[in-house]
C-alpha cells in the first residue's frame, strides 16, 4: 500500500514539476540525467569551508 502511495505521490510531482517548467522538455531532461550529489557531512574541508562562511565568505576578496 505504501509503494502505490509513493508512486502516486511521485506522479504529482512529476506533474508539478513538468507545469513549472513551462513543459520545456531540455530542462526536465537535463534536470533527470544528473548525479545526485554525495553528502556533505564528514567532508575533509568542511570545517574550513564553514569557518570560512562564518568570517563573511569572499567579501573581502572581490574589493
Amino acid at each position: 500500500m505504501f509503494e502505490r502511495l509513493a508512486r502516486q505521490l511521485r506522479s504529482v510531482g512529476d506533474a508539478l514539476a513538468w507545469r513549472a517548467l513551462g513543459f520545456h522538455r531540455p530542462f526536465i531532461l537535463a534536470l533527470c540525467h544528473n548525479d545526485l550529489p554525495d553528502p556533505m557531512h564528514d567532508k575533509a574541508g568542511q570545517k574550513e569551508e564553514l569557518d570560512h562562511a562564518e568570517r563573511g565568505g569572499l567579501r573581502g576578496a572581490t574589493e
